[in-house]
């Protein structure tokens, strides 16, 4: 399978965005340059070797639809899905109180608004319930947008309270991944939050290798889904020495105990496939158990030399699996 990993000395899409991330508190949430994120996005499509009018779809939007927006500016038709009711829902459900109406229904993707971008509400994991308005429907590329992990108060999609509290329908996250694979032409793509200042994850020395670890844990459950046959790995991310300057540079004022350049620079340097193989929970492995066979095995959809490669790197800020 190939592997291409981008870097900030190469053509990664991403590095662009990095100096507004100070000027926007809350990034692209509530306050991203939609000019700069126009060009990011056009980059990441051309990355993708995808046509600027594909079919997309951002997984998690929230009350952010930027990225969307961007595609949409740049001709590409966007569709954004949540499970959580926001103003974009306002076109057939008006108000929260009509979710209490629509009961376990929400669940089921349905079409809740357009504004140029078709917005759906529902829970990713039912997209292929007969149910769901989007169970035909196929998308050049599906993309998570910093929204499948959280640490602190957003909610995420590996945190779906409205299934798993509201309905009892707790559905775990690898599951949750693949659910709408069947409905992707071509790409899944995950980027990560660190880059673009949504607040969540903080980026702490901790944070970059846990989130690092996820961002490759998710590769690697797309690239050994059964029922696809991946041809193309994307990584994007930082070499170690440009990572640290980012963290040291951007890292949040905010923290009680900010890390000390020390604490950084190990973690950018650390080995981003064994770390998070040995120190944190996996999809493929429990590392309380000390059972790492799983992911071992999962590892093997890549040579030695891509492992080392990617384990190279000092930050990830996107992975992306194209299939046949």
């Amino acid at each position: 399978m190939e592997l291409e990993i981008i870097t900030e000395r190469e053509s990664s899409s991403f590095r662009h965005i990095f100096p507004e991330i100070s000027e926007h508190l809350n990034g692209r949430r509530y306050g991203q340059d939609l000019k700069k994120m126009e060009q990011v996005m056009g980059e990441f499509l051309d990355s993708l070797h995808l046509p600027r009018d594909s079919r997309t779809l951002e997984v998690g939007a929230g009350h952010g639809q930027e990225p969307s927006k961007a595609l949409l500016a740049l001709g590409a038709k966007p569709a954004t899905l949540d499970a959580d009711w926001n103003e974009y829902c306002k076109g057939s459900i008006p108000t929260i109180d009509d979710l209490d109406r629509i009961g376990e229904a929400q669940l089921y993707p349905m079409l809740a608004g357009q504004n140029g971008i078709t917005h759906y509400l529902g829970d990713v994991a039912f997209i292929k319930d007969g149910r769901s308005q989007l169970r035909n429907e196929r998308f050049d590329l599906l993309f998570y947008w910093g929204s499948i992990h959280g640490t602190d108060f957003c909610s995420s999609v590996q945190r779906s309270r409205t299934s798993k509290y509201n309905f009892k329908r707790d559905v775990p996250l690898e599951d949750r991944l693949v659910a709408p694979i069947d409905n992707v032409e071509n790409s899944m793509a995950y980027v990560s939050g660190f880059f673009n200042g949504t607040g969540d994850p903080r980026l702490t020395a901790k944070n970059i290798i846990v989130f690092n670890g996820y961002m490759v844990d998710t590769a690697l459950l797309w690239a050994n889904y059964q029922n696809r046959q991946p041809q193309r790995v994307l990584i994007f991310g930082l070499s170690p020495d440009f990572a640290f300057e980012y963290a040291r540079g951007v890292g949040n004022e905010s923290l009680i105990n900010k890390p000390t350049e020390a604490e950084y620079r190990e973690a950018v340097d650390n080995d981003t496939i064994g770390k998070f193989m040995t120190n944190h929970w996996s999809m493929f492995s429990d590392y309380k158990a000390k059972d790492s066979s799983a992911y071992k095995k999962a590892l093997e959809v890549f040579s030695p030399a891509q492992q080392k490669a990617i384990s190279d790197l000092g930050l990830v800020d996107c992975v992306a699996v194209q299939y046949k």
